[in-house]
Protein backbone atom coordinates (compact mmCIF):
# COMPACT_ATOMS: atom_id res chain seq x y z
CA UNK A 1 0.00 0.00 0.00
CA UNK A 2 0.97 3.64 -0.48
CA UNK A 3 1.63 4.14 3.42
CA UNK A 4 4.10 1.16 3.66
CA UNK A 5 7.70 1.88 4.47
CA UNK A 6 11.05 0.68 5.46
CA UNK A 7 12.59 3.07 8.32
CA UNK A 8 12.42 6.38 9.73
CA UNK A 9 14.77 9.27 8.92
CA UNK A 10 15.17 11.95 11.57
CA UNK A 11 16.56 14.92 10.02
CA UNK A 12 17.83 17.51 11.69
CA UNK A 13 18.17 21.23 10.69
CA UNK A 14 20.61 23.85 11.32
CA UNK A 15 18.56 27.32 11.73
CA UNK A 16 20.36 29.48 10.30
CA UNK A 17 20.81 27.91 6.75
CA UNK A 18 17.40 27.53 7.26
CA UNK A 19 16.52 31.03 7.06
CA UNK A 20 18.81 31.58 4.83
CA UNK A 21 17.01 29.52 2.83
CA UNK A 22 13.54 31.15 3.65
CA UNK A 23 14.65 34.62 2.35
CA UNK A 24 15.33 33.15 -1.06
CA UNK A 25 11.64 32.72 -1.13
CA UNK A 26 10.91 35.60 1.07
CA UNK A 27 10.10 34.01 4.41
CA UNK A 28 11.93 35.91 7.27
CA UNK A 29 13.01 34.38 10.38
CA UNK A 30 11.63 35.04 14.12
CA UNK A 31 15.23 36.22 15.87
CA UNK A 32 13.36 36.08 18.99
CA UNK A 33 13.10 32.49 19.20
CA UNK A 34 15.04 30.67 22.18
CA UNK A 35 16.97 28.62 19.48
CA UNK A 36 20.74 27.06 20.59
CA UNK A 37 21.57 24.62 18.04
CA UNK A 38 20.14 22.15 15.72
CA UNK A 39 16.66 21.50 15.60
CA UNK A 40 14.23 18.73 14.11
CA UNK A 41 13.54 19.21 10.23
CA UNK A 42 11.20 15.66 10.73
CA UNK A 43 10.98 12.81 11.19
CA UNK A 44 10.06 10.71 7.69
CA UNK A 45 8.59 7.19 6.97
CA UNK A 46 10.82 6.34 4.45
CA UNK A 47 11.11 3.34 2.05
CA UNK A 48 14.40 1.93 -0.09
CA UNK A 49 13.06 2.37 -3.33
CA UNK A 50 12.67 6.24 -2.66
CA UNK A 51 9.27 6.35 -3.19
CA UNK A 52 8.65 8.35 0.49
CA UNK A 53 4.67 7.56 1.58
CA UNK A 54 3.02 11.06 1.88
CA UNK A 55 0.13 12.53 3.52
CA UNK A 56 -1.51 8.80 4.23
CA UNK A 57 -4.27 9.43 6.07
CA UNK A 58 -7.28 11.82 7.37
CA UNK A 59 -6.38 11.85 11.60
CA UNK A 60 -6.83 16.04 12.35
CA UNK A 61 -3.52 17.13 13.58
CA UNK A 62 -4.89 18.70 17.01
CA UNK A 63 -2.39 20.76 18.97
CA UNK A 64 -4.05 20.20 22.29
CA UNK A 65 -2.72 16.97 22.00
CA UNK A 66 0.79 17.79 21.93
CA UNK A 67 0.46 20.25 25.53
CA UNK A 68 2.43 17.61 27.00
CA UNK A 69 5.69 18.26 25.15
CA UNK A 70 5.31 21.86 24.17
CA UNK A 71 8.30 23.37 25.89
CA UNK A 72 10.36 20.70 24.08
CA UNK A 73 8.65 20.92 20.87
CA UNK A 74 9.24 25.39 21.39
CA UNK A 75 12.84 24.74 21.90
CA UNK A 76 13.71 21.67 19.60
CA UNK A 77 11.11 21.95 16.76
CA UNK A 78 10.43 25.30 16.51
CA UNK A 79 8.28 26.91 13.54
CA UNK A 80 11.26 30.01 12.80
CA UNK A 81 9.65 32.13 10.37
CA UNK A 82 7.87 34.92 10.89
CA UNK A 83 3.76 35.56 9.86
CA UNK A 84 3.47 32.07 10.59
CA UNK A 85 1.70 30.45 13.40
CA UNK A 86 3.48 28.93 16.10
CA UNK A 87 2.22 25.16 15.25
CA UNK A 88 2.21 25.47 11.41
CA UNK A 89 5.55 23.65 10.50
CA UNK A 90 4.14 20.51 13.29
CA UNK A 91 0.76 20.69 11.34
CA UNK A 92 2.76 20.27 8.20
CA UNK A 93 4.93 17.21 9.67
CA UNK A 94 2.33 15.43 10.80
CA UNK A 95 -0.05 15.92 7.74
CA UNK A 96 2.82 14.75 5.01
CA UNK A 97 4.53 12.68 7.36
CA UNK A 98 3.10 11.46 10.61
CA UNK A 99 -0.19 10.17 9.07
CA UNK A 100 2.19 7.57 7.22
CA UNK A 101 3.73 6.62 10.43
CA UNK A 102 0.62 5.45 12.17
CA UNK A 103 1.14 1.98 11.32
CA UNK A 104 4.13 1.63 13.59
CA UNK A 105 3.38 0.89 17.23
CA UNK A 106 6.22 3.41 18.28
CA UNK A 107 4.45 6.28 16.18
CA UNK A 108 0.63 4.91 16.25
CA UNK A 109 -0.71 8.62 17.30
CA UNK A 110 0.23 12.16 17.14
CA UNK A 111 1.43 12.22 20.21
CA UNK A 112 3.47 9.16 20.09
CA UNK A 113 5.02 10.29 16.61
CA UNK A 114 6.05 13.60 17.89
CA UNK A 115 7.38 11.97 21.11
CA UNK A 116 9.28 9.44 19.14
CA UNK A 117 10.87 12.03 17.06
CA UNK A 118 11.98 14.57 20.34
CA UNK A 119 13.66 11.31 22.03
CA UNK A 120 15.89 10.31 19.14
CA UNK A 121 16.63 13.82 18.37
CA UNK A 122 17.36 14.16 22.46
CA UNK A 123 19.04 10.60 22.44
CA UNK A 124 21.81 11.56 19.47
CA UNK A 125 22.05 15.29 20.51
CA UNK A 126 23.76 16.21 17.05
CA UNK A 127 24.68 20.00 18.86
CA UNK A 128 27.13 18.06 21.28
CA UNK A 129 27.97 15.56 18.39
CA UNK A 130 29.51 18.54 16.24
CA UNK A 131 30.71 20.42 19.06
CA UNK A 132 32.63 17.43 20.63
CA UNK A 133 33.92 17.15 16.78
CA UNK A 134 35.29 20.75 16.71
CA UNK A 135 32.54 21.67 13.92
CA UNK A 136 31.26 24.74 15.08
CA UNK A 137 29.22 27.29 13.02
CA UNK A 138 31.90 29.51 11.25
CA UNK A 139 31.68 32.32 8.62
CA UNK A 140 35.50 32.06 8.20
CA UNK A 141 36.17 28.34 8.77
CA UNK A 142 35.36 25.64 6.42
CA UNK A 143 34.53 22.04 6.64
CA UNK A 144 34.49 19.86 4.04
CA UNK A 145 31.58 17.27 4.00
CA UNK A 146 33.96 14.18 4.13
CA UNK A 147 35.26 15.79 7.55
CA UNK A 148 31.82 16.37 9.43
CA UNK A 149 30.71 12.76 7.66
CA UNK A 150 33.79 11.03 8.92
CA UNK A 151 32.93 12.02 12.23
CA UNK A 152 29.35 11.38 12.47
CA UNK A 153 30.49 8.17 11.19
CA UNK A 154 32.73 7.47 14.01
CA UNK A 155 30.65 9.20 16.28
CA UNK A 156 27.56 6.53 15.33
CA UNK A 157 29.40 3.67 15.43
CA UNK A 158 30.21 3.13 11.89
CA UNK A 159 26.73 4.17 10.74
CA UNK A 160 26.73 6.38 8.09
CA UNK A 161 23.95 9.51 8.19
CA UNK A 162 23.41 12.21 5.35
CA UNK A 163 24.93 15.41 4.80
CA UNK A 164 22.87 17.57 3.05
CA UNK A 165 24.12 21.16 2.16
CA UNK A 166 23.01 24.38 0.35
CA UNK A 167 24.24 26.60 -1.95
CA UNK A 168 23.06 30.39 -1.68
CA UNK A 169 25.09 33.27 -3.16
CA UNK A 170 28.21 30.87 -4.07
CA UNK A 171 28.49 29.73 -0.38
CA UNK A 172 27.54 26.42 0.43
CA UNK A 173 26.60 25.77 3.90
CA UNK A 174 25.51 23.01 6.17
CA UNK A 175 22.21 22.60 6.27
CA UNK A 176 20.96 19.29 7.33
CA UNK A 177 21.70 15.93 8.95
CA UNK A 178 19.63 13.11 8.50
CA UNK A 179 19.90 9.74 10.81
CA UNK A 180 18.27 6.66 9.88
CA UNK A 181 16.53 4.38 11.87
CA UNK A 182 14.89 0.87 11.77
CA UNK A 183 11.31 0.05 13.02
CA UNK A 184 12.54 -0.53 16.21
CA UNK A 185 14.17 2.71 15.66
CA UNK A 186 18.01 1.38 16.24
CA UNK A 187 20.20 3.48 14.16
CA UNK A 188 21.12 2.28 10.53
CA UNK A 189 22.58 3.53 7.52
CA UNK A 190 20.24 5.91 5.40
Amino acid sequence: SSEEFDFFTLSSAWPKTVCLEGQTEKLYCNNTLDVAGWTIHGLWPSRIDGKEPKSCGHIKFNLKTLDPLMGDLLKLWPNLFKYSSLDSLWRHEWNKHGTCAVSDNNTATEFLFFKKALDVFKKINISRVMKNLNIVPSDTKLYSVRTISRGLKKHFSGIEPIIMCLDIKNKTYLHQIQVCYDKEFNMVDC
